[in-house]
């Protein structure tokens, strides 16, 4: 029976109301109440697509990116640009899901899944997180430090600032990146810095509330003084977002000045003892892998 764009769209309909969870019916499916379309015929591709997934297999936009290609979102862009493959034939749809032992292209080229790698980088002030620098600049670019000490290709964890120095997270695995950058995970990034200017009683409950600048909106900011000096001092400063110039500009909003900044714990991981432009390889905590598998 030939299903009409009507009938599916009454079926999606009737099965939001339901709000089932995981629903099957000709050709429709519900994953945590979100439709999922398939047209039902006489093509085997279409046919053998719910079986793909039963069968443990996984998203292509999600599958290159766990290769560490590139990210889920350019995953996505490049199989709209028609440049992926999978097992000969040109992919056409992002939700297609990839078999176990498939073969997938992108331009010609075999991609193959590697193990997920994490590393954490000490980067000196004066470095930008950057593959290249703006015309007409020549600042030096983190990820020619990085090719230049043989590492694979890896990328950041989020950014940090030019002037910004610390831990910095860096990966093969572009899902893995996207997991520890979203807010909603809450890894929390914790810096020291040193300042100047009065920090008041006023002036961090505001921090805690959180505070508004010119239309955005910056998460509750938790900070302790360490030690003080005549005229600046010390703070421990912890975030959950990690936006741009966040600290900078929450602090210089309450007319406090930045004057030194230095990441030194980025969720599990810390800096430690990592001397300045070193990188070292980290051990993924089973906590970490449970919760970014799930």
């Amino acid at each position: 029976m030939d299903i009409t764009m009507e009938m599916l769209y009454n079926r999606v309909v009737k099965l939001r109301k339901l709000r089932a969870r995981a629903t099957k019916i000709n050709g429709l499916q519900l994953f945590h109440n979100k439709p999922v379309i398939r047209l039902l015929n006489n093509d085997s591709s279409s046919s053998n697509s719910f079986q793909t997934q039963k069968q443990g297999g996984m998203r292509i936009a999600k599958w290159i990116s766990r290769s560490g290609y590139t990210s889920r979102r350019d995953a996505d862009k490049l199989v709209d640009q028609g440049r992926v493959k999978l097992n000969g034939e040109i992919v056409k749809s992002p939700i297609t899901f990839v078999p176990p032992n498939s073969k997938v292209q992108i331009d010609g080229h075999e991609i193959k899944h590697i193990k997920t790698l994490l590393f954490a980088h000490n980067k000196d002030k004066g470095v930008l997180v950057s593959t290249e620098d703006e015309p007409g600049k020549d600042r030096n670019c983190l990820f020619d430090i990085l090719k230049q000490s043989g590492l694979p290709p890896l990328k950041s964890v989020g950014r940090l600032d030019y002037n910004t120095e610390g831990i910095i997270l860096l990966t093969n695995n572009g899902s893995l990146k996207q997991f520890l950058e979203q807010p909603r995970n809450e890894f929390l990034r914790v810096y020291r810095a040193r300042l100047f200017g009065k920090l008041t009683d006023n002036k961090i409950a505001q921090l805690k509330k959180g505070i508004s600048i010119d239309g955005w909106r910056y998460k509750p900011i938790d900070i302790v003084v360490e030690k003080k000096f005549e005229t600046n001092f010390w703070a421990k400063i912890t975030i959950k977002e990690g936006k741009n110039r966040e600290i900078r500009k929450v602090l210089e909003s309450l007319h406090i000045k930045v004057m030194r900044l230095i990441r030194i714990e980025y969720g599990p991981y810390k800096l430690g003892n990592t001397r300045p432009g070193a990188t070292r390889m980290l051990e993924i905590t089973d906590d970490l892998w449970k919760q970014f598998k799930e």
